[in-house]
């Protein structure tokens, strides 16, 4: 049998432990906003409820915006993706880094 980690598991059964909604806001940057799951499970706590914000990577010049937001999205859910703990906030700053390494190009 395959041991899966507890909140991989929690994933499986369609209950993750917290809930995040990510906004990219192109050359503003991104905003997250992030709640813990109700103890009953339906829902979220909205009393654990944490706002975050990351301005975007100031670059010298754009040469290329096409794809920036689905890089953003793809570093962000890496990041997210890579340990449960991962600050939001840290995921965030990773996905704007990435997006504007890649307008850069």
């Amino acid at each position: 049998a395959t041991s899966h980690p507890p909140v991989e598991g929690e994933l499986r059964k369609g209950r993750a432990p917290r809930v995040i909604w990510v906004l990219a806001w192109g050359a503003l940057g991104a905003f997250a906003l992030e709640c813990a799951r109700s103890t009953s499970g339906n829902g979220v706590d909205h009393t654990k409820t944490k706002a975050h914000f990351e301005p975007a990577e100031k670059v010298a010049k754009v040469v290329d915006s096409t794809g920036a937001g689905d890089t953003f999205n793809a570093a962000v859910i890496s990041a997210l993706g890579s340990a449960a703990s991962m600050d939001v906030g840290e995921a965030l700053k990773m996905g704007c880094r990435v997006a504007g390494k890649k307008v850069a190009q």
